[in-house]
């Protein structure tokens, strides 16, 4: 606390401290906001040593003193907490398929720390936090964007992570309204419950976010400005209204992330009718080529034909064109899991990913080639006697008689026995789980997913229980997107106008020259925001309700955990703003849930 100078102080009896400015006492509220370990509620070596009545007086003696490694940003490890219990080594190795963490030194220095000396921050490690899950004693604990935190008692509530298509289990742990993080989800399996980077610490981030939108703004006299929910769905209504009247309906659109629950995306899809445009979708889906469709007339719909928990049965895992270690970090732990169980791996890719072993099966296509080295698969297979029977099959054996491994090897620059061994492989497998990345478009070729649906289908891996095709998504909730109708938008260059929603389309990149997005629904103040006449603060999927739908058609529900910064639910805002555009739209959300019902059923029933 600052004071008054002694020479002043001795003339008279004024208060000698003169207390605290704000950012002082900001400063200081931070720094005595935590109090002793933050793991004091969850160390199972306290709760032990309270139960069996340790006397730590019997077990005084020499004590190791360690450097706590602070050089990763999201977890800290303090060996001096540590009591190597091997937890965490073997989390590392067994559930992740890391292992970065092993036992260094002998006696009683040994520590837990990644090999050769490293840090956490030079190691392998991916952040994905399964160490700070395991440790019983708080030795890993994970550094939250809380300043300094708790020790704090929380009430868990159970949701599903956002940041991809994979829709893992987690816990939001909720220490006060809007004060939460997330863990994995008690009792979930590792292929459901274990979170990556982005789960366990991403929820946090976005919660917390001193950027975070919390008041409607409308722009006045060429500002943007804090105004009333009533001021802002009127102004909204407005002004999408008149960009209807002066460039008619298909010049306006709805660009719509799927990052919302099935419910939203139901009611997204009315606020389009409410504006009167059938443009409604992803503008970074259209952007990556619009809505697939190259299964529809194998399996009657372009979605996935198994579930993500069959992969720990298969016995071949082929990655074609897929990196998921890079974009679906969870679903790269189940296939480490499964190789480690003996799986083999197959890779058709232009590039060798990191989950890539000396002894796997790489086919290193050049770009724009794997849909003929599939092709070319199913004319071996075919020759070979080895076909299963389907529907097409003499149109498929015709169309691909011509093709030889040898000259694919030309065209491809693969390896012609490596194309060969990918088709007896196939063909001899037992359980064989293929992955696709339908929003990555580096390796992408013509007709490549067709052909790989059709080199299943011949090998007789596709269409049983249990093997088949996962078909990853960028954004959470993809299919749910699908199911719901607003993954149309082919041609976004075609709009004028928007309401834009969870998007960033003016982001500088010169991709929507010529659009005027005239509301932004967001969390953040984006570019795109910034040139909106009306922004409404969205809420978190931590603060709504609904249902989630997963990439591989899994539904999960979710209840709000916190209550939306703004004030209003992303389907009160949507239902407002559907009311303002002149139609009340549907009378109650329980509604839209019944809704979004049939479309699970439909989704089982396709698949």
């Amino acid at each position: 606390m600052p004071e008054r100078e002694g020479a002043e102080r001795v003339r008279d009896f004024v208060q000698v401290e003169l207390g605290l400015d704000k950012t002082k006492m900001l400063d200081e509220a931070d720094r005595c906001m935590e109090c002793g370990c933050k793991s004091v509620f969850e160390c199972d070596l306290k709760r032990y040593a309270g139960e069996y009545g340790v006397d730590l007086a019997r077990l005084s003696g020499e004590v190791r003193r360690h450097k706590a490694d602070r050089s990763n940003p999201l977890i800290s490890l303090d060996s001096n907490k540590c009591v190597l219990c091997g937890r965490c080594v073997r989390t590392c190795s067994e559930v992740v398929g890391l292992g970065v963490l092993g036992f260094v030194g002998r006696g009683f220095s040994t520590v837990v720390s990644p090999t050769m000396g490293k840090t956490l921050a030079e190691s392998d490690c991916i952040s994905c936090g399964s160490c700070v899950e395991s440790c019983p004693t708080g030795a890993f604990e994970a550094r939250l964007p809380y300043g300094k935190q708790g020790p704090w008692k929380t009430e868990n509530k159970s949701s599903v992570c956002t940041f991809c298509s994979v829709g893992c289990e987690l816990n939001l742990n909720v220490a006060a309204d809007g004060l939460l993080w997330a863990t994995s989800a008690e009792g979930a399996s590792p292929d459901r419950g274990g979170l990556c980077a982005k789960g366990r610490f991403g929820t946090g981030l976005l919660q917390s976010s001193p950027k975070r939108l919390c008041a409607p703004m409308v722009r006045k006299n060429g500002k943007l400005e804090e105004s009333t929910w009533e001021e802002a769905f009127s102004a909204a209504a407005n002004a999408l209204q008149n960009a209807v009247k002066t460039h008619g309906a298909d010049a306006v659109g709805v660009l719509a992330a799927p990052r919302m629950t099935l419910e939203e995306s139901r009611l997204t899809r009315q606020v389009a009718e409410a504006i009167g445009t059938t443009k409604v979708g992803g503008f970074g889906q259209a952007r990556r080529g619009g809505r697939r469709g190259d299964m529809d007339k194998i399996t009657g719909s372009t979605l996935s034909t198994c579930y993500m928990e069959d992969i720990a049965d298969a016995d071949l895992i082929l990655l074609a064109g897929a990196d998921p270690e890079k974009t679906h970090q969870a679903l790269g732990m189940a296939i480490r899991r499964a190789v480690k169980r003996g799986a083999e791996l197959a890779v058709v890719n232009s590039w060798p990913i990191n989950i890539l072993r000396p002894d796997d099966l790489w086919l290193d296509a050049i770009r724009g080639t794997a849909g003929t080295i599939y092709a070319t698969a199913i004319a071996r297979v075919l020759k070979n006697g080895k076909g299963a029977q389907t529907a097409d099959a003499s149109a498929l054996e015709a169309s691909v008689k011509a093709l030889t491994s040898a000259e694919t090897a030309n065209v491809s620059g693969v390896d012609a026995a490596k194309i060969d061994a990918l088709a007896d492989k196939l063909s001899a497998a037992r359980r064989v789980i293929a992955v696709y990345d339908l929003d990555d478009t580096l390796e992408r070729s013509t007709d490549d997913l067709t052909a790989l649906a059709q080199l299943l289908a011949v090998t007789g891996h596709l269409g049983k229980q249990g093997e088949g095709l996962l078909l990853l998504r960028a954004d959470s909730n993809g299919v749910g997107a699908h199911l719901a109708g607003i993954d149309t938008l082919t041609n976004p260059e075609t709009l004028k106008a928007a309401l834009v929603m969870f998007e960033n389309p003016c982001n500088g990149n010169g991709a929507a020259n010529g659009l005027t997005p005239l509301v932004v629904v967001d969390h953040l103040m984006t570019e795109t925001a910034q040139k909106a006449e009306v922004v409404l603060p969205a809420a978190t999927l931590a603060e709504s309700t609904g249902t989630v739908v997963s990439f591989d058609g899994r539904t999960v529900g979710i209840a709000a955990a916190s209550h939306p910064a703004a004030g209003l639910t992303n389907a009160e805002i949507l239902t407002k703003l559907a009311a303002a555009l002149g139609k009340p739209g549907l009378s109650s959300l329980s509604d839209v849930n019944n809704h979004s019902q049939v479309l699970i059923l439909h989704r089982d029933f396709v698949k």
